[in-house]
């Protein structure tokens, strides 16, 4: 197998430098093949050298506002990168097991994470909003152009998606799960630091808190990773 390109977003001031520069770290530390690594930004500033950067500015080709949670510049990288083997994950991702039998592994499909932390309930049709939500894009491989399917139906459907999903995810989840665009990691590898009692299990953690609405006298507690403590901030802080 070549080289596996990495991808990562930056934009805005929520994460500084140290995230892109402690996943790159997380990665090398965890994988025994040559990779590359990118990071799609509009401040490149503090990263180290071996991260390779592409301008955020010129790069997205939807006009719209940067503060709404849809996600969609992630699914542009199935339409730019369709060569080789290419692994997109979010930047509050912890790596912190070997990943090399994972992301070397044949697969047919763009392979998403499951979230089996989360149990299966109700709606499927276009209008599933405020329901649950069972697929998450923070770690996904493909090869070549297997993600077309998905994006050339986000372009079909780009008015429908925008309007009623409030994330990428949803959208993944109620419209191309349910027609077999995709594929999923085991059950295992990924998991969920604050929907599983913050303990240390898989291989990558992830740190998503967007259930979570702080402030609003929901009692449940939910964690970014640069808040978490014990082994997740000892290994995160490692990568330094």
């Amino acid at each position: 197998m070549d080289k596996i390109n990495f991808f990562t977003f930056k934009w805005g001031d929520k994460y500084g430098p140290e995230y892109v520069n402690r996943l790159y770290k997380g990665i090398k530390a965890n994988l025994s093949v040559p990779f590359t690594f990118t990071c799609i930004t509009d401040d490149g500033l503090g990263l180290i050298d071996d991260i390779d950067i592409i301008d955020y500015t010129t790069f997205d080709p939807f006009d719209y506002s940067k503060d709404r949670i849809f996600t969609r510049e992630k699914l542009v990288l199935f339409d730019r990168f369709t060569t080789g083997r290419n692994i997109w994950v979010d930047l509050d991702a912890l790596v912190h097991q070997d990943i090399t039998e994972e992301v070397t592994q044949e697969i047919d499909k763009p392979t998403f994470i499951w979230n089996y932390w989360n149990p299966l309930s109700r709606s499927y049709d276009w209008y599933g909003r405020g329901v649950s939500c069972h697929v998450n894009s923070s770690f996904v491989m493909w090869d070549g152009d297997m993600g077309k399917e998905i994006w050339d139906f986000l372009l079909k459907h780009e008015e429908e998606a925008f309007f009623t999903y409030k994330s990428l995810d949803k959208f993944l989840f109620y419209q191309c799960y349910r027609k077999g665009m995709m594929n999923f990691w085991k059950k295992g590898f990924v998991s969920n630091y604050n929907r599983e009692a913050f303990q240390k299990k898989g291989k990558i953690t992830i740190f998503n808190t967007s259930h979570i609405t702080r402030n609003s006298g929901i009692s449940e507690v939910a964690y970014e990773l640069d808040e978490a403590t014990g082994w997740a901030e000892e290994i995160w802080t490692s990568y330094s």
